[in-house]
């Protein structure tokens, strides 16, 4: 699942999809999930992209625009609900998560 969701990361993939794409019924998929992850296959896909999206924020080559460029690059298309996902998850803005990979880091105090 893991494989395939990344390598669909730039639409947001539905529950259908994932049905036809492992041949079972939703139901299955659902109690698959619940059993395995305590979570539902939507929030699974919501948290695993996500953090996609953090492990490039923290990065320290840039690859993408902005943080919308990048959110979009992951499937994010709506950047308030994105940015309320992210904060929830993390605890912390996206451009704050950015801001911090390029500001130096403290010296130790003695």
């Amino acid at each position: 699942m893991r494989d395939f969701a990344l390598a669909h990361q730039d639409e947001p993939l539905s529950i259908p999809q994932l049905c036809r794409a492992f041949r079972v019924s939703r139901r299955t998929l659902q109690y698959a999930f619940q059993e395995i992850c305590c979570v539902s296959p939507g929030a699974y896909l919501r948290v695993l992209r996500l953090n996609g999206v953090r492990r490039a924020l923290r990065a320290p080559e840039r690859t993408f625009l902005d943080v919308q460029d990048l959110a979009a690059q992951w499937g994010f298309w709506h950047p308030s609900q994105f940015a309320c996902d992210y904060k929830k998850l993390f605890g912390e803005r996206p451009s704050d998560t950015l801001r911090r990979r390029t500001e130096p880091l403290p010296f130790a105090k003695s």
